[in-house]
């Protein structure tokens, strides 16, 4: 068979399949679209010839074929099959365009996070023994998304902030929050907002358990020339300052000017920083006793013992 003759049966399956899925008959949709990649692959099993990728048309129809099959196992609510599908779009050669390969590593990604299940291990023969190979649904997730994060950065495909959002919940579940901390700090200016950066990373240094870190980066943050009124930020910080009692000064003048930006409002943070504005002044009183404990020591002592017992009632003062 010819090219042009291969380009328009396989135009015609994949119409076909277009029309069954408008029909919701999601499966024989599904079948019939693998019907194109699987005569694709089986034909040139060691990638495709020149000649195929030359004729504009058929690539177009393999290129959709392939991004649209795992998302028809999905409507079909065949998930295993909808993974080997996307695993099998991903390592076969398809000569697939930058914008589509990322699309589907994006749509893959998305349904090994929250579709339930957990898929087996892919299995990768054709890599290298020191090649990393992810164990689980979140390691496969987190590669793909990593993946697409670099892409970004490189500007080979075009900013998409859901992309930090999905990495975000990934890591943050695998406890990664240090890694993603990393992430965060070599995207390039411009790619997320400055003050955007500054509570992304304030909340991964904060989960990773270094809170000092994370207070840093939020008095960059609310510093008057930033975002000085961001109310999450400033509760974050007067907890964290609400913790140690010489920070409890610090953590009183967040909780107040939380309580200011939110004076008109009926919201439920404004109980949240009164209880914060209550553990910080309970902190920093105990800073004060302290304080009134040593005054008192240090008057005594300057005092001298003789003077200081001169009677019983100098001595209880």
């Amino acid at each position: 068979m010819s090219i042009h003759a291969a380009s328009l049966l396989m135009e015609a399956i994949l119409l076909k399949a277009k029309s069954l899925q408008h029909l919701g008959r999601f499966r024989e949709a599904a079948q019939s679209c693998k019907v194109i990649v699987d005569i694709v692959e089986s034909s040139f099993s060691e990638g495709l010839p020149e000649n195929f990728a030359a004729d504009f048309k058929l690539q177009e129809t393999l290129n959709k074929a392939v991004e649209l099959l795992p998302e028809l196992w999905k409507l079909a609510d065949s998930p295993r099959e909808a993974i080997m599908s996307y695993r099998r779009a991903l390592l076969n050669q398809w000569n697939l365009d930058v914008e589509t390969t990322a699309r589907i590593q994006k749509g893959f990604a998305i349904l090994l996070l929250y579709s339930g299940g957990e898929a087996s291990p892919p299995n990768l023969r054709s890599q290298m023994d020191s090649s990393f190979v992810p164990k689980n649904n979140i390691e496969e997730a987190i590669l793909l998304l990593m993946i697409l994060l670099r892409k970004i950065i490189l500007k080979r495909i075009e900013r998409d902030p859901s992309i930090l959002d999905h990495l975000s919940f990934a890591l943050s579940v695998s406890g990664g929050l240090k890694a993603l901390a990393s992430q965060v700090e070599e995207l390039l200016p411009g790619i997320i907002d400055r003050n955007e950066r500054y509570h992304i990373l304030s909340l991964c240094y904060y989960g990773a358990g270094e809170e000092l870190i994370a207070l840093d980066l939020l008095r960059k943050l609310l510093h008057v020339n930033e975002d000085p009124n961001c109310v999450p930020a400033l509760l974050m910080a007067s907890k964290i300052c609400g913790k140690t009692p010489k920070l409890a000064e610090e953590g009183i003048n967040y909780a107040r000017r939380a309580l200011q930006s939110l004076e008109n409002n009926c919201n439920q943070l404004e109980s949240v920083a009164y209880c914060l504005l209550g553990v910080s002044l309970s902190a920093h009183s105990q800073v004060a006793v302290a304080d009134s404990v040593r005054a008192t020591n240090a008057i005594r002592g300057s005092r001298g013992p003789g003077i200081c017992r001169k009677n019983d009632k100098d001595a209880r003062l």
